[in-house]
């Protein structure tokens, strides 16, 4: 448990300088974009609960303890897989460095550095008087650029999946975590709405990338696989301003919600695929077992 708790700052740790080394070679944000996109929703999420944040200070306290827990809770589920002999797919830990590996990448592509660095501290009152949105390229040579899509909820929502294989108790525990780390991202300053809904196709690609126990030639993995990639691309070109759904009233919400609705179902046909392929396997070694020598 101790190993796995040191992997995951190891490895922020070794990648953050990569981080750092994009700023100068990505001058441009697209924080305008992604304040625009959620202007579609008729409110904007991160104002919302930042206000919430600031007017009750012990949220904001207990947020801010949730958001520093995902070294902890990581190691928690790693090591429940390790007594129980269940993983999800490769495991916890693994699971979890692929997706940084491939968020890492992903933040060159859209480059955002969320509302606390573009509004300030007031960021939540800031937002919700804006008089117009955003409309000029923001340069920006200070601030890292690793808000789009967002790893927390990717590595939260990595981290509920794999409850789910541990009893009711923990797959509360680990939606509860989820949840609170959502809105976590958001009263903090540190992600826009759209940042979570980016990492939820992360997740569903990462998913499907280390789902060893189903092979890829079979439709639930490389199915998964395809529409991970798929709607991390049309995000990228959304968020880079390539293509602007805003133009059609009632759009974007739509694809916020469909992008996480179809994730979820093709993530839980991947989970039913390798639960079955697990359980032939186990089959398989108990009847090799029993047979005599």
């Amino acid at each position: 448990m101790l190993a796995a708790a040191l992997v995951m700052p190891l490895g922020h740790f070794l990648l953050w300088p990569c981080i750092l080394g994009t700023i100068p070679f990505l001058p441009v944000l697209y924080d305008g974009v992604a304040v625009r996109l959620e202007a579609t929703l008729g409110i904007q999420p991160a104002s919302v609960i930042g206000l919430l944040f600031r007017d009750f200070p012990p949220l904001h306290i207990f947020h801010l303890v949730v958001y520093i827990q995902i070294p902890l809770a990581m190691s928690i589920v790693a090591a429940l897989e390790a007594k129980s002999g269940q993983r999800m797919g490769v495991g916890m830990i693994p699971t979890c460095l692929a997706a940084a590996t491939i968020g890492y990448f992903l933040y060159a592509v859209m480059p955002v550095v969320g509302p606390l660095p573009i509004f300030g501290e007031g960021f939540a009152e800031a937002m919700r008087h804006l008089v117009a949105l955003p409309s000029e390229p923001i340069i920006n040579t200070t601030n890292p650029r690793n808000a789009m899509p967002s790893l927390h909820m990717t590595w939260a929502l990595l981290i509920y999946l794999a409850c789910r294989q541990h009893g009711r108790v923990i797959r509360v525990g680990g939606a509860c975590f989820a949840l609170g780390t959502a809105l976590a991202t958001l009263g903090l300053g540190e992600h826009y709405f759209i940042d979570l809904v980016v990492a939820v196709p992360l997740v569903l690609f990462v998913r499907a990338i280390c789902a060893v126990d189903v092979p890829l030639a079979r439709f639930e993995r490389w199915g998964a696989l395809a529409l991970g990639v798929a709607l991390l691309f049309g995000w990228s070109l959304m968020v880079r301003g390539i293509v602007n759904p805003v133009v059609w009233p009632g759009l974007t919400p739509l694809l916020m919600g469909g992008t996480v609705l179809a994730c979820f179902s093709a993530e839980r046909v991947l989970f039913r695929s390798e639960r079955g392929a697990q359980a032939t396997e186990l089959w398989q070694l108990r009847a090799a077992a029993g047979r005599p020598g």
